[in-house]
């Protein structure tokens, strides 16, 4: 893993650290897939288009239990 996934994986901390479940992400197709590949029960609904930096606005939801562990 490199640094950009490092800090990839404080991005996601930072945005369930505080017990929400659901929130809305801006993220790339790696990231998703990374997102997918460490929390494979997550939910990520596309809620926009992609931007002109590949980046597309995702609600996702993760469980009470996962969103307590990261």
């Amino acid at each position: 893993m490199g640094q950009d996934w490092i800090y990839f994986k404080e991005f996601l901390w930072d945005s369930f650290c505080d017990g929400q479940t659901n929130r809305e992400l801006r993220l790339s197709d790696e990231e998703l897939t990374f997102l997918y590949q460490c929390y494979p029960e997550a939910i990520c609904r596309a809620a926009g288009t992609h931007s002109a930096d590949g980046k597309c606005w995702y609600a996702v939801s993760l469980s009470p239990c996962i969103a307590k562990a990261i």
